[in-house]
């Protein structure tokens, strides 16, 4: 869930990010595009986003700009999600039965890589989140199940 506008605020963006870096339930990763086979040039692995867990079960990723609309973060989401399960599935860490991703209604392309990963709209919030650059807005939930809870699930009936 994050602005749909960017901040020029850079020490605000710089607090928001170690904000969520210094809380225990934050797992995140960078997402490096390493250069093509295919290329004649030798070029370094560049970063061109994240994805992780920012406050466990919920997920998140952001993507340098130029990279939207490649089908890069369904990619990084489809391979974080069954990291996520195991690293949340008890022991050290807390066990979590789902992850669960909080959107602006506008961001369609993200509702696309969500649903790609396999997640599901669990419900709309009304007004209940506050964007620094758009004011009050509303918050689509999505959620996906750990594969084995949601087999569960079905076999309890519900």
């Amino acid at each position: 869930m994050s602005p749909l506008l960017p901040s020029a605020d850079v020490d605000l963006s710089k607090a928001w990010i170690q904000g969520c870096l210094d809380r225990d339930n934050c797992w995140n990763f960078v997402i490096e595009l390493l250069p093509s086979s295919l290329s004649t040039t030798k070029t370094a692995p560049r970063v061109i986003g994240l994805v992780g867990a920012v406050r466990a079960p919920e997920i998140g990723y952001m993507f340098n700009i130029d990279y939207w609309g490649k089908g890069y973060a369904t990619e990084a989401l489809r391979a974080f999600m069954p990291l996520f399960f195991d690293h949340y599935s008890g022991g050290v860490n807390q066990r979590y039965e789902f992850a669960e991703a909080h959107t602006d209604p506008e961001l369609l392309a993200s509702h696309n890589v969500l649903e790609k990963a396999g997640f599901k709209l669990h419900e709309r919030r009304e007004k209940d989140f506050d964007n620094p650059v758009l004011g009050l807005r509303d918050t689509l939930v999505y959620r996906l199940y750990r594969p084995d809870a949601e087999s569960g699930a079905r076999e309890a009936g519900a």
